[in-house]
């Protein structure tokens, strides 16, 4: 299976959200990191699951 780059935008805590993300997602590699967004590489992923899993994000997007 091919890696797809998501991008999630942080909350109001970047820090904690980054944390929560690379917790979550064991085998995400991180690509770029700001205070309003992180980009990682993932093999696969569940939208609905992440988003109900993750507090501190507010959206998360695939790369085209």
């Amino acid at each position: 299976m091919k890696n797809r780059e998501l991008v999630f935008i942080l909350g109001n805590n970047p820090k904690l959200s980054r944390a929560e993300i690379l917790a979550v997602l064991h085998d995400a590699k991180e690509e770029v990191y700001t205070n309003e967004y992180l980009m990682v590489e993932l093999k696969s992923f569940d939208c609905k699951q992440l988003m109900s899993r993750l507090g501190g994000t507010v959206k998360i997007a695939g790369v085209i």
